[in-house]
């Protein structure tokens, strides 16, 4: 699903606020409605059948026994709810930390890619003319920016890119027709051209001159990391969790619910004889109905939301509160190497400046042992420049 640029924004502000909540106190994390598994469970149809199944059996079981075949096929089954329970723990929970462990290994690459640009920039600022540092520093946002687009259609080179290349100015219009060519929601060959044009860049200053071998092995290796990085996200991509898994999951799950429905129905009929033998009254009833939903409740939250849980994370790059902040992370890239670019030396050779030995003097003492020789240093020093001001005074 494509969203617009406005729309993203506001996806992405809901993402930046809800890891700020991680912090928060139990209750407010437990009544949050976005971002969390309240939502899924909500919509899911699995829910809903378990519990029409346990009310529909419920309300025909206040008027007529239970079928005969339903007692015998839970009463069988009975003895294995248990271990089936066992297993769906293990699988579940793998499924999950399976998924998480995709979502940190993306996270990981989107961070390597973030500070390959920032080491580049660095490099331009300190080794190459102002205005092909500029250029190159501009590519590699631009081929930052552009290698999200083809991991998933929510964003998309209309609706998103060019709206980001508005804002940053990215690519001229004669470069943004060069990879127009390339369909770059189709796949990563665009992002993939923008950082030949930085190795062409790279080329020819070293052809001319302006660039030592030595420094543009530097920027080459910090481009292959930067282009492995991306990469990387694409094979994630292309490879997700295999769907012979994520069928056994769902299939085991959608099996599992409804018959720990049926186990529930055939639990509290158990009770309900013991109670009406006790005459406990229909209060009781009432009360033992609503702890076994909440059990019903809480187990369908622990299935559905472990399976929820891999689904979602496996794939950082929807439309989920829970995925990864592409935008933050470009925006934030774009503005640091900007003000990388335009870091400036202070000046510290005027008269009103302190020596770095008279700053290493006023800093808190890292133990006498190692201040001596710099003390001695300083009076020697001291002791030069008051003989030079006597001589040529005489």
């Amino acid at each position: 699903m494509s969203f617009s640029y406005k729309e993203l924004r506001g996806i992405e502000k809901t993402r930046r606020s809800l890891l700020r909540q991680c912090e928060a106190p139990v209750l407010n994390i437990v009544c949050k409605w976005k971002g969390t598994c309240l939502r899924i469970l909500v919509t899911d149809p699995l829910v809903w059948i378990s519990f029409g199944i346990y009310v529909s059996l419920r309300v025909y079981y206040t008027v007529h026994d239970l079928p005969a075949f339903l007692v015998g096929f839970v009463a069988g089954s009975n003895g294995n709810i248990i271990v089936i329970g066992a297993f769906m723990t293990f699988i579940l929970a793998y499924y999950a930390k399976e998924g998480l462990n995709r979502f940190d290994n993306q996270y990981e690459l989107c961070m390597s890619a973030k500070e390959s640009v920032l080491d580049v920039a660095s490099l331009a600022r300190s080794h190459l003319p102002r205005e092909q540092g500029l250029r190159i520093v501009r590519y590699m946002n631009a081929s930052h920016a552009a290698g999200f687009v083809g991991l998933s259609e929510v964003y998309s080179y209309q609706k998103y890119f060019l709206e980001v290349n508005k804002s940053m100015l990215l690519l001229t219009e004669n470069e943004l027709r060069r990879v127009a060519a390339y369909e770059m929601d189709n796949g990563g060959s665009c992002y993939r051209e923008i950082i030949q044009w930085v190795q062409i860049e790279i080329k020819d200053l070293m052809d001319s001159g302006t660039l030592d071998k030595h420094t543009a092995k530097q920027f080459r290796t910090k481009l292959l990391e930067f282009q492995s990085s991306l990469s990387k996200l694409y094979n994630f991509a292309d490879q997700p969790i295999p769907f012979f898994y994520i069928h056994f999951v769902c299939l085991v799950s959608t099996l599992y619910l409804p018959l720990f429905s049926l186990f529930c129905i055939h639990a509290i009929s158990l009770q309900i004889l013991d109670t009406e033998e006790e005459s406990k009254g229909r209060s009781y009833e009432h009360a033992m109905d609503v702890g076994m939903c909440f059990i019903m409740f809480l187990q369908s939250s622990f299935v559905i939301g472990l399976r929820a849980i891999g689904r979602k994370l496996s794939g950082p790059f929807g439309d989920d509160y829970e995925d990864l902040s592409v935008m933050s992370h470009i925006t934030y890239t774009w503005k640091h190497s900007s003000r990388i670019l335009v870091a400036e030396k202070p000046v510290s050779n005027n008269q009103n400046s302190m020596t770095e030995t008279e700053i290493l003097l006023k800093r808190v003492s890292v133990g006498d042992t190692w201040m001596k020789s710099d003390k001695i240093l300083f009076i020697n020093e001291e002791i030069a420049v008051n003989s030079t001001t006597s001589i040529s005074t005489i």
